[in-house]
Order: C-alpha cells, then sequence, then structure tokens
C-alpha cells in the first residue's frame, strides 16, 4: 500500500519544538554536513564541465564534440538512475553519496592524469579520452544523485520543508556562479590539470563532510517487489497525472537551460572571446541563479509556487531568444543571467511541489525520475543544439531551444496545477493500492 504524502512524518527528527530558521538548519550536524560539502562538489562538477567543454571545442572546434563530452557526462543517469533511486529507498543514501561521489573524484582524476603523463592524442581521440573519463565521473553522479536529493526531507520536518528546498538550491547557485570564475581562471593561468585536481578535490570533499556528518537515512530494508522503480512509476503515471505533469516541467527545464552550457564555447568564439570569457558567460548564469534564489524566497508565501514554476520556464525562453539576438557580450551576460534566474526560480517550485507531493517510500525512486527528467534530456539537447550550431551558428541553436521553451507553461498549466499540485485538495486524496 503507497500511503499519501500528507500521512507523511516527513522528516526524522520531531517536529515539536517548531520549525528551525535558516541558522539553526544549516548549523545542524547532519543537515549542514549535507548542505556545506555540496558546495565544494558541486562546484567540482561545474569547473569539471567547464573544462571537458572548453578541450573538446579546442581540439575539434566543434559544437557536437562539447555534446558528446557532455553527454558522457550524464548518459550514466539512464542506466544507473533508477536503480540508484531504489536503493537509496532501502536507506542506502549514505552509502551511495560517498562512493559516487568518491567515484566522480577518481573520473575527474584520471582525465588529469592522461593529460599530465600520456601522450597526448589530438582531434576527436582527444574528445574519445575526455569522454570515457567524464562517462566515469556520470557513473558516480549517477549513484549518488537521487539519494542526495531524497536524503534532504529526512533531515527536516515538512513545516522545513519550504525553507530547506530553497536551501538545498544554495549550493548549486553559488557553484554556478564561483564554479566557472574559478575554472576559467585556473585554466587560464595555470592549465587544464590544475582545473581538474580542483574539480576532483570538490568531489572528495563532500565525500569526505558526508561520511563524517553521518546523517540519518533511515532504517535499512531488504529488497522486495514494491521497492521496485516500475511501482514508482506505475504510481505517478496511473494515480497521480499532477506529479507526472510536474516530473514533464523538470525535464522542460533542463531543455531550456542546458544550451547555456553546451553552446557557451562557440557563442564566445563567435562574440569574439576566449576561455576567459566562457567561464564569464556561465558566471553570468551562476548571478542570475543567485537572484532567483532571493527572489524565490521573496515570494514564498505570496506567490503559488505552480505560477513560479511557469514564470521560470517564461523567462529560460526570453533568456534563450535574448542569446540569439545578443548583438555583444554585454547584451549576452544580461540573457545568461535571466537564464539563470528562470533555471532557479523553476527549478525551486517545481521541487518543492515534487517533495510535497511524493509518498516517503517512493520518494528515492520518484526523485530518480525527477533526475532523470532533468539530466536524461541533456543528451537529446545537447546533441540538438551541438548539430545546429555546427550547421548554421550558435545563435540559431538559441533561437530553436527558444522556440521550443515557449511551450514549457503551456505544458505546464500552472491554473490546473494551482489547486493541485501540493497545494490544495490533491494532497489530501489517498493513493490507491499500488504493491
Amino acid at each position: 500500500m503507497v500511503t499519501s504524502a500528507k500521512d507523511d512524518s516527513t522528516a526524522v527528527r520531531d517536529d515539536r519544538a517548531g520549525p528551525r530558521n535558516t541558522w539553526r538548519l544549516v548549523t545542524d550536524p547532519q543537515f549542514g554536513g549535507v548542505f556545506w560539502g555540496k558546495f565544494f562538489s558541486f562546484a567540482g562538477v561545474t569547473v569539471h564541465t567547464l573544462v571537458i567543454s572548453v578541450l573538446a571545442y579546442q581540439a575539434t572546434g566543434s559544437t557536437t564534440a562539447v555534446a558528446v563530452a557532455n553527454t558522457a557526462l550524464y548518459a550514466p543517469q539512464f542506466l544507473l538512475g533508477p536503480w540508484s533511486g531504489a536503493v537509496s529507498d532501502r536507506g542506502w543514501a549514505v552509502v551511495q553519496i560517498v562512493v559516487g561521489r568518491a567515484t566522480c573524484g577518481g573520473g575527474v582524476a584520471a582525465l588529469a592524469l592522461w593529460l599530465a603523463f600520456a601522450e597526448q592524442s589530438e582531434g576527436w581521440a582527444e574528445v574519445g579520452v575526455i569522454s570515457v573519463t567524464a562517462f566515469v565521473a556520470g557513473v558516480g553522479l549517477a549513484i549518488g544523485s537521487a539519494a542526495m536529493n531524497s536524503l534532504v526531507p529526512q533531515l527536516v520536518t515538512r513545516d522545513e520543508m519550504p525553507l530547506a528546498m530553497t536551501l538545498n538550491t544554495a549550493p548549486l547557485t553559488v557553484a554556478r556562479v564561483a564554479g566557472p570564475v574559478l575554472g576559467a581562471w585556473v585554466l587560464a593561468a595555470f592549465g587544464p590539470v590544475a582545473a581538474l585536481w580542483v574539480a576532483a578535490g570538490g568531489h572528495f570533499v563532500f565525500a569526505a563532510a558526508v561520511a563524517l556528518a553521518r546523517p540519518d537515512a533511515g532504517p535499512k530494508l531488504p529488497r522486495t517487489p514494491q521497492g521496485s522503480v516500475r511501482v514508482a512509476w506505475r504510481y505517478v503515471r496511473r494515480e497521480d497525472r499532477v506529479l507526472l505533469r510536474l516530473l514533464g516541467g523538470v525535464a522542460l527545464v533542463g531543455f531550456a537551460s542546458e544550451p547555456a552550457f553546451v553552446l557557451a564555447p562557440s557563442y564566445a568564439d563567435e562574440l569574439g572571446g576566449g576561455t576567459v570569457e566562457v567561464g564569464l558567460l556561465s558566471a553570468s548564469f551562476g548571478l542570475g541563479a543567485a537572484l532567483g534564489m532571493v527572489l524565490g524566497g521573496l515570494a514564498a508565501g505570496r506567490v503559488a509556487q505552480s505560477r513560479a514554476s511557469a514564470a521560470g520556464l517564461v523567462l529560460l525562453a526570453v533568456a534563450a531568444a535574448g542569446c540569439a539576438a545578443a548583438p555583444g557580450f554585454a547584451a549576452a551576460h544580461v540573457a545568461f543571467a535571466v537564464c539563470g534566474v528562470g533555471f532557479t526560480v523553476a527549478m525551486g517550485a517545481l521541487s518543492t511541489l515534487v517533495q510535497l507531493r511524493v509518498p516517503p517510500q517512493l520518494r528515492g525512486r520518484v526523485m530518480a525520475l525527477w533526475i532523470l527528467g532533468l539530466v536524461g534530456v541533456r543528451p537529446f539537447v545537447s546533441g540538438l543544439v551541438g548539430v545546429v550550431a555546427d550547421a548554421w551558428s550558435p545563435r540559431v541553436a538559441f533561437a530553436v531551444v527558444a522556440v521550443l521553451a515557449a511551450f514549457g507553461p503551456v505544458w505546464l498549466r500552472p491554473s490546473r496545477l494551482e489547486a493541485r499540485a501540493g497545494e490544495g485538495p490533491a494532497a489530501d486524496k489517498p493513493p490507491k493500492n499500488n504493491a
């Protein structure tokens, strides 16, 4: 029997003391250990993504090569994401995070060692090595990503959930600001090997932080037929179509935001810039994401989360159109910043709605579907914009994304979600037996 999210105690912590504020959450040994460790890990992912994108473009001059390298990093989500979510629901989230981030660090370190000591390949052969090591790092991401997202609700009460989910975006937001700047500076000043060691170090620090904090992921449970991913998918598809629409919204966010990273090297090159400009454009995205986090916090309780998610999707479409039309770097930075605002606003709202709605015993598996929605669309959109950019230009690729992303709010239909997606009567409706 799958019970309602409304029956969820949501957390391992007793909520009789009242909800904690920001300071009490970030200084809590368990929540704080995960929270602060994420800053290092997300910075590692951002720096690694920047470096492999620049290396792939420098080796071939092709945006498709950049897309191949980025696809290798996120493709393992298709293979391991569902399994990772099911294992997380059985109480292994902490082990998954530690093993996963250590694997990420190992993949990044392997590329650093190859660049430092091996005889260098050129062209697509170099892209092949970059992609293989990125795939190893991607395996680590797949092992721990669902666990990392499903663990947070275990550490807070239901009343603390909106604040916790807002705080949960802070490490990624800061990494999106500081990571590209740090990566571009280290890459330009000391070379790709040093930048990759910085990225690998971020993963190892997060693994150590979680291992030391030892957050409570719940009891270890045996494997049962009711613990399969199929049960979660059947629940989403048959019993909670609102949740299915929300997960579709997450995929739309991934589709509309990914080109900002895949197209950055060729777009900066078209505007007359180099490696530093690639990092600065990505940092503009991060600054916009930080502003979006502030706006999301101010709007909490004033604007329905369903409407906030649709507004974020509109901003993503506007940002892509702005990138297509930008005459120079100044306008491009503004467009990337708007993209960052839209990404954070949409993801914060959609994540809150999903976490409040999903039944607790399905959380890890549903968050695996969440990851598949956000990351699983990346290979498709990377390939699409890569081919279009190589055939025509990065501007045309951004224009294509803008047109397709404009359908996002139509799909989400906030007016229909407003009273249903975890904010109204539908949250009280108990699901059917899903066993």
